[in-house]
Order: C-alpha cells, then sequence, then structure tokens
C-alpha cells in the first residue's frame, strides 16, 4: 500500500484563487484527488472567495493608474501603462473565456467598466456628453454560457 501524498490546503486554495483553472483542473496539476479539492471548496466556499480576490486584484489595477501628468512624456508613459493594464485585462479575460470561467470575464468586464468610468471622470468626458468608445452595457450582458465562443484559439 503506498504511503498518502500530503497536501498543502492552504496551498491549494492559493493556487485556485490566483487562477482561472477549474477544480477538475486544479486536481490534476497539483496531484490531489478531485473529491478532497471539492469538499475543500465546498466547506470553505473558494468559489465565493476567489470572486472576490479577483474583483479586489481588478479593482487595484484599475486604482493603480496614475491621474495627473505634468510633461507630454508623462502623459506617452502613462497611456502606454493603461494600454498594458488594458492588454492584462484582455488577456485574463481571453483565458476566462477559454476555460469556461464566466465569473471571472464578469469580473473583468466590471473592472473594464470602473476603469471606463475613472477614464471619464478623469477627463471630464461625461460633462461632454460623449458616448463610450467602448459599450461596457453590451460586455457586461454577455450570456452566462461561451457556446459561441471556439475553445480553441487560431
Amino acid at each position: 500500500m503506498t504511503r498518502p501524498v500530503k497536501i498543502d490546503k492552504r496551498e491549494l486554495q492559493r493556487e485556485f484563487n490566483n487562477s482561472t483553472c477549474t477544480l477538475r483542473e486544479l486536481a490534476s496539476q497539483t496531484g490531489a484527488s478531485y473529491s478532497l479539492i471539492t469538499k475543500l471548496a465546498s466547506s470553505e466556499k473558494w468559489i465565493e472567495q476567489r470572486k472576490e480576490h479577483q474583483e479586489q486584484a481588478a479593482k487595484l489595477r484599475v486604482m493603480d493608474l496614475p491621474v495627473s501628468t505634468c510633461t507630454p512624456h508623462q502623459h506617452v508613459e502613462r497611456s502606454l501603462m493603461t494600454g498594458e493594464q488594458i492588454r492584462q485585462l484582455l488577456i485574463e479575460a481571453t483565458a476566462a473565456i477559454r476555460s469556461g470561467d464566466v465569473r471571472s470575464l464578469k469580473t473583468l468586464v466590471d473592472a473594464w467598466a470602473s476603469w471606463d468610468n475613472q477614464m471619464r471622470k478623469t477627463h471630464k468626458l461625461d460633462e461632454q456628453n460623449t458616448k463610450a468608445q467602448i459599450n461596457v452595457a453590451l460586455l457586461s450582458s454577455l450570456p452566462d454560457t461561451p457556446n459561441y465562443i471556439n475553445a480553441n484559439p487560431p
């Protein structure tokens, strides 16, 4: 009879919180049994905790944007940094779509909406009655089941 493998429950939860993987994928990646992971996730509410963790991380990324600039060089740097943060949001959204994680996708859409609201307030776009460049309402109304998305990227 083989000796049971010791599993660090906190490490499993940390890995789950910091990824977009499913419980089954986590089990295959870590070597822990799927039944153990589902029991832990259910009893300790991992899904809700991951959602809160990802929402906080998304808000921190959005709030990390600098608000004022003094020179054209600083403006370009801020624009590049903003573009990189948008790119990261899109990468994470793509990963969420591929894994079928609708909750993560909605969290990322909420982060995008927060970023859009912050930019609109910072640049006083609402006062000019301009329309959003990205229709956030459309993004947030995406269906819960990504049946229309090809799971295999080109």
